[in-house]
């Protein structure tokens, strides 16, 4: 399958000119997206009653989609995948504390709507007006790459042309608390941002490399040495990597980007 196009948005801004990983800049686990960052993308996009983390997963899908120059036309053949590990679980949480603070009848629908795992996946279709499957993952171990490997089956059967596939995950209480309950799997603060890779079964748009997934490493392959491993708990600095990596091989054609999953680690390799 091929990269066509690329979105993104971290604590270190909107656009792919601001993608980087901790490897890069330890700072950004520090940090959440800025509230002003958020409201133009609600602004732009016409989120009116749109949660936090559905403007962080919009902000990349369409980006990543103008990125391959469909920014104003129907995506026809086009299904869309969205991966994160904890969801809309600050909405989540808001209206369950409303539940316990206010009667049935008094809490407020909007809420609960956003809280549905597949939201954010419907305001990218009804924006995008991409009328193909729609699938959130969740998940703790390998879920980016769990979430590139579905993409590859959905465009080798032909179910799909293209996927608009989105690595995503917000901060809030849990996530901020998990390197305290769980260190052993959370050994650091997780990021929080966006990643969008519109990827297609043929060559289109700014076609920035292909990309192959194998759970295990092919036989002469070698690790880019200038990429570092993404444990598989962060899936999303895997998905920041694989941004970084189809980026960066945008000026060596030919090139193919190969991830690999091996004993808990996301591994690259980059083949010529």
């Amino acid at each position: 399958m091929f990269i066509s196009g690329i979105g993104a948005i971290s604590a270190s801004g909107i656009g792919t000119e601001n993608l980087e990983t901790p490897g890069q800049n330890s700072e950004i686990q520090d940090r959440s997206i800025s509230k002003d960052a958020l409201l133009s993308v609600k602004n732009k996009y016409d989120l009116r009653r749109a949660d936090r983390y559905t403007a962080i997963v919009m902000a990349s899908a369409v980006q990543a989609c103008a990125d391959a120059g469909f920014a104003d036309c129907a995506m026809a053949d086009t299904g869309i995948i969205i991966a994160s590990s904890f969801g809309p679980h600050r909405t989540t949480f808001a209206f369950l504390n409303d539940i316990l603070d206010y009667p049935e009848d008094q809490v407020l629908p909007t809420t609960f709507s956003h809280s549905v795992h597949n939201a954010a996946a419907s305001y990218v279709a009804s924006s995008l007006q991409i009328r193909g499957p729609t699938i959130s993952l969740t998940g703790f171990e390998d879920l980016w790459f769990d979430a590139l490997e579905l993409s590859d089956v959905f465009l080798n059967s032909g179910c799909c042309q293209r996927i608009v596939l989105v690595g995503v995950e917000e901060l809030a209480l849990l996530t901020q608390s998990l390197p305290s309950i769980l260190p052993d799997s959370f050994h650091c603060r997780l990021l929080e941002g966006s990643v969008a890779l519109l990827l297609s079964s043929t060559p289109e748009g700014k076609n920035y490399t292909s990309i192959t997934c194998s759970r295990r490493s092919s036989c002469g392959e070698k690790p880019d040495r200038h990429s570092s491993c993404a444990t598989a708990n962060d899936f999303l600095g895997g998905a920041f990597q694989t941004a970084l990596k189809a980026l960066a091989s945008s000026n060596q054609p030919g090139t193919t980007i190969s991830i690999g999953s091996i004993s808990g680690l996301i591994t690259f390799y980059k083949t010529i």
